[in-house]
């Protein structure tokens, strides 16, 4: 999906998550929770901004390249309002520490669920380009929502 730029994309995402391993080693060492990381509320938005971008991408292809654009920034809107929303009213984790959490779990199974069905109705990606749409759309774009939201809200005891 991202096309010749895979490997800047890949050392990004290496980097990323050496810093994210490098902020948990630092804060676990800490009694009381700390502020909230502005770094990781950005990436927590880039990770549901992503999928929404190449899904208007691949569904606008051949469509005129600044109707595109105002595309892509109205998303950009809609996630930046929705992660400024949560920073503003919910931007708080929970004080208890969950082992559970029937909402991530039951995003867990739809996402097997949902997987199995696009690969039932369509088939590969290599089969029907139309799986991977669909995947992208039903799938994995909801889950990162979802994921991006508890994530920033809820505190989970390891």
């Amino acid at each position: 999906m991202i096309g010749d730029t895979w490997l800047l994309a890949d050392i990004l995402f290496l980097i990323a998550a050496g810093l994210l391993v490098h902020r948990v080693l630092a804060r676990a060492q800490e009694d009381e929770p700390g502020e909230r990381d502005r770094p990781i509320w950005f990436l927590a938005a880039f990770c549901v901004w992503l999928p929404g971008v190449q899904g208007l991408g691949r569904l606008v292809e051949f469509w005129p390249w600044p109707f595109v654009l105002s595309l892509v920034a109205g998303w950009a809107a809609v996630v930046g309002w929705g992660t400024w929303r949560l920073w503003v009213e919910r931007g708080h984790a929970d004080t208890t520490p969950r082992r559970v959490s029937p909402l991530m779990l039951g995003v867990a199974l739809w996402r097997l669920v949902g997987a199995m069905l696009v690969l039932l109705l369509w088939g590969t990606g290599a089969e029907d380009p139309r799986s991977s749409f669909a995947f992208l759309l039903l799938v994995e774009l909801p889950t990162r929502l979802v994921f991006a939201y508890a994530f920033l809200t809820f505190r989970v005891a390891i």
